[in-house]
C-alpha cells in the first residue's frame, strides 16, 4: 500500500520551511538585542538542541522524510533518542532555536523560537494521529515517552483516547 501524502502533510511542510527562514534570515530592522546576560545561558540549550537533532536524524536515516507521514517503509523506532523523546529531531531545533536566540541576544528570534514550538506541537499532533494509526504500539509508547521533553516526572503523555480519535480523524482525512 502506497501511502499518498495530501495536502496538510505539504502545508506542513512548507509553514515549517518558511519559519525557518524567517528564523535565520531576518531584516535588521526587526532585530531587537536582548540582556547580554542572557548570551551564555543560550549556549547549552544550542548546543544540546544539535546534538539531539543529529542523533534522531541519524536514527532515522533509512526511513526520514520531510512529510509527517510516516513513510511506508518505516518502522516505529524507540530506543536511542528516540527512549528519550517521541520528536527528537522537532525537540533538537526547538531547543537550538531558543539557545541560538539567547546567544544572538536576538528578540525576534525568541519569538520565532516560540512560533516554532507552537507549530511542532501542531505538526507533531497531526503526526502522531498518523502514527497511532499506523502502528499500534505507538499508543504504549506515546504514554511513557515525552513529546519534546523526557519525562523525568513531568508528564505530556498523550491523549488516553488518541488512538480512536486518531483513526476519526484519519477518515475524514
Amino acid at each position: 500500500m502506497k501511502v499518498q501524502k495530501n495536502i496538510v502533510d505539504y502545508l506542513l511542510v512548507i509553514i515549517q520551511l518558511i519559519l525557518l527562514i524567517l528564523y535565520f534570515y531576518q531584516p535588521d530592522f526587526l532585530t531587537q538585542s536582548l540582556n547580554k546576560t542572557f548570551e551564555i545561558l543560550g549556549i547549552v540549550p544550542m548546543c544540546l538542541g544539535a546534538i539531539i537533532f543529529l542523533w534522531g536524524i541519524f536514527q532515522l536515516l533509512p526511513f526520514i522524510s520531510v512529510f509527517p507521514t510516516p513513510t511506508e517503509s518505516g518502522r516505529l523506532i524507540t530506543n536511542g533518542a528516540f527512549k528519550l523523546l517521541r520528536h527528537p529531531i522537532y525537540s533538537g531545533i526547538i531547543q537550538a532555536a531558543f539557545g541560538y536566540a539567547l546567544y544572538s541576544m536576538n528578540l525576534v528570534k525568541l519569538l520565532l523560537a516560540l512560533v516554532l514550538l507552537l507549530f511542532f506541537e501542531l505538526k507533531s499532533s497531526y503526526e502522531e494521529r498518523k502514527l497511532f494509526k499506523k502502528y499500534p504500539e505507538y499508543a504504549d509508547y506515546a504514554l511513557t515517552t515525552g513529546k519534546f521533553f523526557p519525562h523525568w516526572g513531568i508528564h505530556d503523555k498523550a491523549e488516553p483516547n488518541a488512538k480512536q480519535s486518531s483513526i476519526k480523524d484519519d477518515e475524514e482525512d
